[in-house]
């Protein structure tokens, strides 16, 4: 996580994620990336880089797996 974090922004990462497929962001010991991602992922959806519809479908697997299930 390092070799990325020293490469890109949390807005980087959280927009590249998403369109690479990621469903989880794992950034829970920081509160100060959990709220940058948070950020980051809204001003995204704002600005039309990101879609409603790929944040549903992230959303719609994410709570399909096992280990999330137990989560919520």
């Amino acid at each position: 996580m390092k070799a990325v974090a020293d490469r890109f922004t949390i807005g980087d990462m959280a927009e590249k994620g998403i369109a690479a497929g990621v469903d989880v962001f794992l950034a829970c010991d920081k509160p100060d990336v959990v709220l940058g991602l948070y950020r980051a992922i809204v001003t995204a959806v704002e600005e039309q880089r990101v879609t409603h519809e790929q944040l549903q479908a992230i959303d719609q697997r994410a709570v399909a797996t096992p280990l999330v299930k137990g989560a919520f």
